[in-house]
């Protein structure tokens, strides 16, 4: 699946995690014109705008989604809070979905990727800082910490404070190494595996406490 976000910022970490999860693949404009003139190229079948961004041309840009032939089942989304004839204008436009914030998009896209596709995976992009990780390098007893980038239901990526210390650890297995998400610190087990220089942990034991702790982060 693919979605054009049209949009002056970055797409936040939990809409990373959304798209990654439902295997979206996502185009970011921050110039709307360019991505008109890419709508046949790209074929999205979704496509989400930030009003705020844009209070006017998103009339034109929506205009030219629905007069395209190729893209009949693609669905406009629009995020801000719209004045009455704002809302009058986009229903005479034929607009799909308007929702008011962040919360409300997230809802409404994973709407749509459970109508139109069928593989689903969770994974959770952190904030900085956000989760964090430690154990104990059973080659030296020195104390390995880092926090985490990547988080799914089986696997995870971190970034340790000096990667050198690691990097020679290929499929090393760990115990009782210490997670953290929230306030919550509890022990898992995984083994390693390094990949092009990122550090990715596999899940070996603990699994039922590891899961239900993750079942909070995942959008």
């Amino acid at each position: 699946m693919k979605l054009i976000y049209v949009g002056k910022k970055s797409i936040t970490n939990r809409l990373k995690s959304l798209f990654d999860s439902n295997n979206v693949e996502v185009i970011h404009y921050s110039n709307p014109l360019k991505a008109m003139d890419n709508f046949d190229e790209i074929l999205p079948e979704i496509i989400y705008m930030i009003e705020n961004d844009f209070p006017r041309i998103w009339k034109i840009l929506l205009t030219e989604l629905k007069k395209n032939r190729n893209l009949t089942s693609c669905s406009f989304i629009l995020e801000g809070e719209l004045e009455k004839k704002q809302y009058d204008e986009f229903n005479f436009l034929k607009g799909d979905i308007i929702t008011l914030n962040l919360d409300e998009t997230i809802i409404k896209i994973k709407e749509l990727c459970s109508n139109k596709k069928k593989d689903y995976k969770q994974i959770y992009f952190p904030n900085d800082k956000e989760i964090s990780i430690g154990f104990m390098n059973p080659l030296d007893f020195s104390f390995i910490s880092g926090n985490v980038e990547e988080i799914t239901d089986t696997f995870l990526f971190f970034k340790p404070e000096n990667i050198e210390n690691i990097l020679s650890f290929q499929n090393l297995e760990i115990s009782n190494a210490s997670l953290g998400i929230k306030e919550t610190v509890f022990n898992i087990d995984f083994k390693i595996e390094i990949i092009n220089n990122r550090i990715k942990c596999i899940i070996t034991n603990n699994k039922e406490l590891y899961l239900i702790e993750l079942q909070g982060l995942f959008v």
